[in-house]
């Protein structure tokens, strides 16, 4: 190690590793930081976000728009924070209309024909024509009942996972009973 060649941290890191047992090499590049899924380097990146918020929230864009004003260092993370909320719920929206979709599509198309069998129901004259729309209205209707059999089944697939979730991190939790205590006792003491 020639200490006389290197940077007063680069010496300082040297020492610390030799104190740790462990080698270190300066040849090596540092790791690159993790890219960020939104960054907005460019003005027009940044104004084509700020436009996006401003469809959604005006509240926010405003905000924004000060903190730009006034070069606050806190802007871009705040932009890349309220954008990432934005696309997230969006997200969210998405998914839980294909979720409704799968089931309510059935239901939907059911009870148009239900509609229609109505009015055939109302304008039928003879009782054999009313027995025969009969049949199809307790077809459609049974195709109605599976569809929202179908959901709620789903429906409580769903709160059952979320529930065995919850136990699981309740367990942990209860585990870690000791490491709880001893941190609020170090919080306090350092107070």
């Amino acid at each position: 190690m020639k200490g006389y060649n290197m940077k007063s941290d680069q010496k300082i890191i040297c020492l610390i590793s030799i104190i740790i047992n462990k080698k270190v090499t300066f040849s090596q590049k540092p790791p690159d930081p993790p890219k960020m899924k939104y960054s907005f380097n460019t003005e027009e990146e940044i104004n084509q976000a700020l436009n996006e918020i401003k469809a959604k929230d005006e509240n926010s864009y405003t905000k924004l728009v000060e903190l730009k004003k006034n070069n606050d260092p806190q802007f871009k993370s705040r932009l890349i924070g309220k954008y990432f909320a934005l696309k997230r719920k969006e997200m969210f929206k998405k998914s839980n209309v294909n979720r409704k979709n799968r089931y309510s599509s059935r239901r939907i198309h059911a009870n148009k024909k239900l509609n229609d069998l109505n009015k055939a129901y109302k304008d039928a004259k003879t009782d054999e024509e009313k027995t025969k729309i009969k049949k199809q209205i307790e077809e459609e209707a049974l195709v109605v009942f599976t569809a929202e059999l179908e959901r709620r089944k789903k429906q409580i697939e769903r709160t059952q996972k979320l529930i065995d979730q919850q136990k699981k991190r309740l367990e942990t939790f209860e585990k870690d009973k000791d490491k709880y205590i001893e941190r609020i006792v170090t919080k306090t003491t350092s107070i």
